[in-house]
C-alpha cells in the first residue's frame, strides 16, 4: 500500500492541487492511496543548544523561539526588552544630527520597532517563551524619547506597536517587514515629514501604488530553522506592490531635474532584494520624490558611509536624511560615528593638510605617516581626522595602528561588507574620549597581507577636525 503524507500548516492560504503517480502505468482507484496529515512543523530539541549555532548565519539567528499560528522569532533580537542608549551613544547621535545641520540637512531616525514588540500576540500565546511586552514597550519609547532629545526628528512609532498584535505586519519567519508593514510605517513617518518647515516648499509630484504580483517569502529564520533541524516550512505568500510616478516628469525623462530634497539610507528594508516598497509608499503619501540609498546587507551605517563621502551628497546635501535601522540593531558602537562625521565634510578632501604621504605598500607592517623628522607638530586626538585612500577601489578592509607620543595606541580594524563601495577609502577621526584627547599623534601604521592586490599605494592625509565648533 502506498501512503502520500500530507503536511498542513495555518500559513498556507491557498489549497494546492498535487498529482503524484504511485507505483505503475497501471490503472489505481482512490481506494489504493491513504493520507496521513501532520501538523508542520515543531522545532527540533537541538534548536535549543547554543552549539548548534555554529555557523556566521546561524548566530544571527540564535536563538530561535516557537510562538503561535507558525510564527518563530529570534530570542536575542525579536522579543528584546531593552532598548535605551548610553549616554557615549547620545553625545555621538547629537553630534552627527549637528553636523548635517551644518550642511543644511535636517535627520530623521526610523527605529523600526521588533517582531515581538508588533506582534506579541503570538510570544504570549506559546507558554515556552516569558515575553514581558510591557516592559518592552516602555523601553523602546523611552529609547524613543532619548533620541528626540539629540535634536533628531522622530516619528510617533510607538502608534505602531500593541499587544494585542499585527500579524500582518512582519512576515512570520523572516526579519524583514510585508509590505503592509512598509506602508503602515510609511504613513506614520510621512505624518511627521509634513509638519516640517521646509516641506512645503518641496515641489509636489503625484505618485500611485498599484499591485505588481506576488512575493513568496522563505524566510531567513525559516531558513535556519531548515539547517538546525531539516524542518521545511510552507512559503508565505504575499501580495507586491509597486509605486510610480502618476505622469512623467518631463525634466526626470531628459536628465535635467535636481536631486530629490528628500533622502533614506537604511538597510533592506527599505532597498533590498525583495522590494518591500518602504520608500515607494513615502513618495505616494508625501507626494514627492524621494531618492533611495539604502542598501542590503550594508549593516547600519553602510548606506550612509558610501552616500556621505558621494557627489550627491557633498554637492547637493538633501533637505532631509531619512535613517531607517531596526531596533534590534544596536546604536551603541561609537566607533562608527567616528566615521560618519567627518564623512558630512568629506574627510580631509576641502581642508589644508597636517600632514600626507603616499606610500608603496609591502606585506606586513608599513609606517604611511610620522610625526617627527626634526619637526614634531602638535597633534592633539581631540583635533585631527585620517583620510586614507587606496590606489585600487576594492580594498574593503584597513587594519592600522595609531601611535601616539606616550607610546600609547590604538588598534583600528574595518572591514566593508561585500555590498558597500567606498572606492578603497577610510575616513575616521583620531580616538577623542577622556584622556586620548590630549594624547599627540606619533605615526600611523598599516598592516598589508598576502591577498591585497600588487603595486599597492596608500594616500594618507592627516587634517583638522572641522566640527570642533560644534
Amino acid at each position: 500500500m502506498k501512503y502520500l503524507h500530507v503536511f498542513l500548516h495555518s500559513d498556507m492560504r491557498k489549497a494546492l492541487a498535487i498529482i503524484i503517480f504511485l507505483g505503475s502505468y497501471a490503472p489505481f482507484s482512490s481506494a489504493d492511496i491513504k493520507y496521513e496529515i501532520e501538523a508542520c512543523c515543531t522545532l527540533c530539541p537541538e534548536i535549543n543548544d547554543i552549539e548548534s549555532y555554529n555557523t556566521r548565519y546561524l548566530k544571527t539567528n540564535i536563538q530561535l523561539v516557537e510562538g503561535a499560528d507558525g510564527w518563530l522569532y529570534r530570542s536575542t533580537l525579536d522579543l528584546d526588552e531593552e532598548f535605551e542608549l548610553s549616554e557615549d551613544t547620545l553625545v555621538e547621535l547629537k553630534r552627527f544630527r549637528k553636523a548635517l545641520e551644518a550642511r543644511g540637512t535636517k535627520l530623521l531616525m526610523v527605529y523600526n520597532p521588533t517582531r515581538g514588540l508588533i506582534n506579541s500576540g503570538s510570544v504570549i500565546a506559546n507558554s515556552t517563551k516569558n515575553y514581558d511586552f510591557d516592559a518592552a514597550a516602555e523601553s523602546y519609547n523611552r529609547a524613543l524619547q532619548q533620541i528626540r532629545n539629540t535634536g533628531i526628528i522622530v516619528p510617533e512609532l510607538s502608534t505602531l506597536i500593541s499587544n494585542e498584535g499585527n500579524p500582518s505586519f512582519y512576515f512570520r519567519r523572516d526579519a524583514h517587514w510585508t509590505p503592509n508593514g512598509a506602508m503602515l510605517t510609511a504613513q506614520v513617518v510621512a505624518d511627521k515629514v509634513k509638519t516640517l518647515d521646509f516641506f512645503s516648499a518641496i515641489p509636489n509630484e503625484k505618485f500611485i501604488t498599484k499591485r505588481s504580483g506576488m512575493l513568496n517569502i522563505r524566510g531567513t529564520h525559516q531558513k535556519a530553522a531548515y539547517l538546525i533541524c531539516g524542518l521545511e516550512y510552507p512559503y508565505q505568500y504575499v501580495d507586491e506592490f509597486n509605486t510610480e510616478p502618476v505622469e512623467e516628469n518631463e525634466a526626470s525623462l531628459f536628465g535635467e531635474s535636481d536631486l530629490p530634497s528628500i533622502v533614506v539610507a537604511g538597510t533592506s528594508f527599505s532597498n533590498g532584494v525583495t522590494n518591500y516598497n518602504f520608500v515607494g509608499y513615502l513618495k505616494e503619501f508625501l507626494s514627492v520624490d524621494v531618492l533611495n540609498v539604502a542598501q542590503s546587507g550594508g549593516g547600519k551605517i553602510g548606506s550612509l558611509l558610501q552616500y556621505l563621502a558621494s557627489d550627491d551628497f557633498q554637492e547637493n546635501p538633501p533637505k532631509l536624511l531619512i535613517w531607517e535601522i531596526p531596533a534590534y540593531t544596536s546604536l551603541d558602537s561609537t566607533f562608527g560615528y567616528r566615521e560618519l562625521i567627518p564623512l558630512v565634510n568629506n574627510g580631509c578632501a576641502n581642508q589644508s593638510n597636517a600632514l600626507s604621504r603616499t606610500t608603496k605598500l609591502k606585506n606586513g607592517m608599513n609606517e604611511v605617516l610620522f610625526n617627527g623628522g626634526g619637526e614634531v607638530k602638535l597633534l592633539y586626538g581631540k583635533d585631527y581626522l585620517l583620510d586614507i585612500q587606496f590606489n585600487s577601489p576594492d580594498i574593503n578592509r584597513l587594519n592600522a595602528t595609531i601611535w601616539y607620543h606616550n607610546s600609547r595606541k590604538e588598534r583600528i580594524n574595518l572591514k566593508r561588507l561585500s555590498r558597500v563601495n567606498t572606492e578603497g577609502r577610510f575616513v575616521f577621526e583620531l580616538r577623542a574620549k577622556g584622556e586620548w584627547k590630549d594624547f599627540i599623534f606619533t605615526s600611523l601604521d598599516l598592516e598589508v597581507y598576502d591577498s591585497y592586490p600588487e603595486n599597492l599605494e596608500v594616500t594618507a592625509t592627516m587634517c583638522h577636525r572641522n566640527d570642533s565648533n560644534l
